[in-house]
């Protein structure tokens, strides 16, 4: 019986010799014996290797039609198979998406809406590392968005790699490009994750509008993320304690509430159901908070802090207060005692150099 070889292609080597392929669709590949060895039609052990090379063309060409017809109509009409686009929408309607928090979800939309509006019709075998740092530069001006679009790259093939069929990758295709990018943000300008120093901290809060104020004063005595803060209710202060559920974590934590910190929530009127909303009575924007900070900040020449260090002078100001790590955890909600241990470490440096001073001051007294 004779076997048709289809999508079968040859070429000529440096020796004159002809290399034959099974190419379909964009799928390429050599066609080799049971010992990898080149063989050409004549030859003992093709019929056997192009039937393997056809089976598994199809068997992935299944895989990739059944995960396409599972995407909604209105987005399968958009996107090509075998595309970052496609991919990004497998992703977008996974598991793995659907378990993050809702702010992270929020953020991973709007990364991915940009990549495929500038680059989702490129097919994914064809991402390489280069493909990923070119992605990183074209934004280098915002170093943070830089390396937040190559972090999006390294989830989206991570997830692709978990199902490469559907994708249309290769088997050469194994390890992700996006990993070990370097980062255009680096130790040297994350200045605005740092500590508020105390002056700092009181030309902001006394140049502030009421909302932004209590907002801000509510970040640095709870020691939460912004987010988390923006979100706490009337129904989650009872008995003293402001109850929140870390949206970033899903850690619980009880925090006793301060005097300051009671005085805010006195101010709030009984009606309004967020415990700390902006000037409208609703639920604060990142975006919101974080434009408005940055405009106080310049205002008063203070540039270079964010929100989020507050929640550096909270844990810092319980290991002033002779806290350990674990009562620290107890109200920040950090998950491990890395990061606490690392300012207790610096604030022990302080007490140490305090009193070095104070043992030089008093040696100098008595020598005179």
């Amino acid at each position: 019986m004779k076997i048709e070889f289809k999508y079968v292609q040859w070429m000529i080597g440096r020796h004159g010799k002809r290399f034959y392929y099974y190419r379909r669709n964009g799928w390429r590949k050599p066609i080799r014996d049971n010992h990898d060895r080149p063989v050409g039609p004549r030859e003992k052990g093709f019929t056997a290797a192009w039937e393997l090379l056809n089976a598994e063309y199809e068997r992935l060409a299944q895989a990739e039609a059944e995960a396409f017809a599972a995407m909604p109509a209105e987005k399968r009409a958009s996107v090509m198979p075998g595309t970052l686009a496609h991919l990004i929408e497998d992703y977008l309607a996974s598991e793995l998406f659907a378990e993050k928090a809702e702010r992270t979800r929020d953020g991973y939309r709007r990364i991915c809406e940009v990549l495929k509006e500038k680059v989702g019709d490129v097919p994914v075998r064809d991402i390489n590392r280069e493909f990923v740092v070119t992605i990183r530069n074209q934004h280098a001006k915002s170093k943070r968005a830089a390396d937040a679009r190559v972090q999006m790259l390294s989830i989206l093939i991570s997830h692709a790699l978990e199902t490469p069929a559907r994708f249309r990758l290769p088997g050469s295709y194994q390890h992700n490009p996006a990993y070990g990018v370097r980062k255009l943000k680096n130790k040297k300008n994350t200045q605005d994750y740092r500590p508020w120093p105390q002056d700092v901290f009181d030309d902001i809060v006394g140049a502030a509008a009421p909302a932004l104020r209590r907002f801000i004063i509510a970040t640095r005595h709870t020691g939460q993320r912004g987010g988390d803060v923006a979100g706490m209710k009337l129904t989650d202060y009872e008995n003293g304690e402001v109850r929140v559920k870390q949206d970033k974590t899903d850690a619980r934590v009880w925090i006793p509430a301060t005097p300051e910190l009671v005085a805010l929530i006195e101010e709030n009127p009984k009606d309004n159901v967020l415990l700390f909303p902006n000037s409208r009575g609703r639920k604060w924007e990142a975006s919101a908070w974080g434009s408005e900070i940055r405009k106080l900040m310049k205002k008063t020449g203070h540039e270079g802090y964010s929100l989020h260090g507050l929640r550096k002078n909270a844990t810092i100001e319980l290991l002033e207060a002779g806290c350990t790590p674990d009562e620290v955890k107890a109200i920040t909600g950090h998950i491990t005692t890395q990061m606490i241990e690392k300012y207790g470490r610096e604030v022990s440096k302080r007490r140490q150099a305090k009193a070095a001073i104070v043992k030089l001051t008093d040696a100098k007294k008595n020598k005179g």
